[in-house]
C-alpha cells in the first residue's frame, strides 16, 4: 500500500506539473465529497477501529479517479488505458483456463472447487471483474481497421471467465457489456440483428455447458435466495442508522450480532456461516454510509452518468465505453458487489474517473464509426 501511495503521489504531482497547464481540467470534488462521507462515517461509528482497518485501501484507490483523467489527456495514453483493461481481462480468462486444465490456478495456484472455477479471484462472483472491464476493453479498437473482428475475438477470448465460473454475475456483465457497445444509433436495424446473435449465441453457450445449466434453474426456483433476508437486514439497519450509516466494512459485524439475537424473515433464520456485505452495492451505501453517503455516491454517480451519456450521444466513443462500465457495475451491483473488496473499489473509482474525464481530450478515433 505505501508503495502504491508513493507511486500515485508522484504520478500525480508529474501531472500537476504539466507545462501545458492540463491539471486545470482534472475534476476533485466527487473524490472530496465521497471520501468526506467515507470520513464522517468512520468517526461516528461504533467500531472506527475496525471500520478503518477494512477500509484502509479506499483513499489509496481514490487517486485512481485523479489518475485516469490524465490518462485522458492523450490519445497514447487512452488507448493504453484501454489496452490495460483488455489485458486485465484475458489474464483472468487465461488464469481460470489454466485451473480447468491444470487443477490450480496459474497466478496463485489455487485449487479448483469441484466443477466450478473461482480462478485466482477465490470467489465465483470475483470473476465479474473481468466482464466489467470490457467495454473499456472493447474500446481499444476505436478507429482500428477491421475493429469489429478485433472486438469479436476479444470478447469470444473473455467467455470462459464466466463459464467456468458459473457466475450470473459475470455473465450478466459480460452480455450487457457486449451489447452496450453493439448499439448503433444511426442504424437501429443493425443493432438488433447484431444483438440477436450475441444473445442466441449467450443462450446456446450456457445450454450446452452443465454448470452454467444449472445456475440458471437455481436462479427461476430460488430467485434471490439468501440475498433477500441480506437487503431486509441491510435495510433495517439503514433506518436505524440514518445519517451516517453504521460505518464502512461492519455489516457482517451487525449480521453476526442479528444472527446470535435470532433475527428471521419470513420464518428464515440467517444462515450462521458470516455475509460481510449486503450484495447489494447502492443498499450498502445508505447502510454503511448512511443518508450523507448516499447523498455523496449517488450524486456523484449522476453527474458521471450524465457526462458517459452526453459524450456517447455527442459521438465520442470513449462516451460509449465509459457509460457500459458505468451501467454495468450498476446492474450487477444491485444483485452484488461490495466497497470492501480491493477490486470493487478499484473499479468503481476508475469508472467514475473516465466519466469526469471525457472532455480533457479529443475522442480517439473516428467519431463518425458507426460500431463505436
Amino acid at each position: 500500500m505505501i508503495a502504491l501511495l508513493l507511486l500515485g503521489a508522484v504520478a500525480l504531482y508529474s501531472a500537476r506539473c504539466d507545462p501545458a497547464a492540463r491539471w486545470r481540467q482534472v475534476t476533485v470534488w466527487p473524490m472530496l465529497v465521497v471520501l468526506g462521507s467515507f470520513v464522517l462515517s468512520i468517526v461516528t461509528c461504533q467500531l472506527p477501529g475496525l471500520a478503518i482497518e477494512r477500509s484502509a485501501t479506499m483513499p489509496l484507490f481514490a487517486l485512481t479517479f485523479l489518475a485516469v483523467q490524465v490518462c485522458l489527456w492523450d490519445q497514447r495514453t487512452t488507448r493504453a488505458l484501454w489496452v490495460a483493461f483488455g489485458c486485465v481481462a484475458l489474464v483472468m480468462s487465461v488464469d481460470i483456463l489454466a485451473q480447468r486444465v491444470t487443477g490450480v490456478s496459474l497466478l496463485r495456484g489455487l485449487p479448483a472447487q469441484g466443477s466450478i472455477m473461482a480462478g485466482s479471484q477465490d470467489n465465483t462472483n470475483d470473476m465479474a471483474a473481468a466482464s466489467l472491464l470490457l467495454p473499456g476493453a472493447l474500446a481499444a479498437f476505436n478507429g482500428v481497421r477491421h475493429g469489429v473482428i478485433w472486438r469479436s475475438m476479444l470478447t469470444a477470448l473473455v467467455v470462459p471467465v464466466w463459464v467456468l465460473s458459473a457466475s450470473r454475475q459475470a455473465f450478466g456483465a459480460w452480455l450487457f457489456s457486449v451489447l452496450s457497445m453493439i448499439i448503433q444509433r444511426r442504424n437501429m436495424r443493425a443493432t438488433v440483428a447484431s444483438a440477436s446473435v450475441v444473445v442466441v449465441i449467450a443462450i446456446a453457450i450456457v445450454a450446452s455447458v452443465p454448470t452454467a445449466r444449472s445456475r440458471v434453474a437455481e436462479t427461476v426456483q430460488k430467485g434471490l435466495g439468501v440475498r433477500e433476508s441480506l437487503i431486509v437486514l441491510g435495510a433495517e439497519l439503514a433506518w436505524q442508522h440514518p445519517v451516517t450509516g453504521i460505518g464502512p466494512g461492519l455489516f457482517g459485524q451487525y449480521y453476526l450480532r442479528e444472527v446470535r439475537n435470532g433475527w428471521t424473515w419470513r420464518g428464515e433464520s440467517l444462515p450462521t456461516s458470516g455475509m460481510p456485505w449486503v450484495h447489494c452495492l447502492p443498499l450498502e451505501v445508505v447502510c454503511e454510509y448512511g443518508a450523507v453517503g448516499a447523498l455523496a455516491f449517488g450524486s456523484v454517480t449522476l453527474v458521471a452518468l450524465r457526462r458517459g451519456a452526453r459524450a456517447a450521444w455527442a459521438g465520442d466513443p470513449r462516451g460509449r465505453a465509459v457509460l457500459g462500465m458505468l451501467l454495468a457495475v450498476l446492474l450487477v451491483g444491485v444483485v452484488d458487489l461490495t466497497l470492501i473488496k480491493d477490486w470493487v473499489r478499484c473499479e468503481v473509482w476508475i469508472c467514475l474517473g473516465l466519466a469526469f474525464g471525457l472532455r480533457s481530450a479529443p475522442a480517439l478515433g473516428d467519431a463518425r464509426d458507426r460500431f463505436l
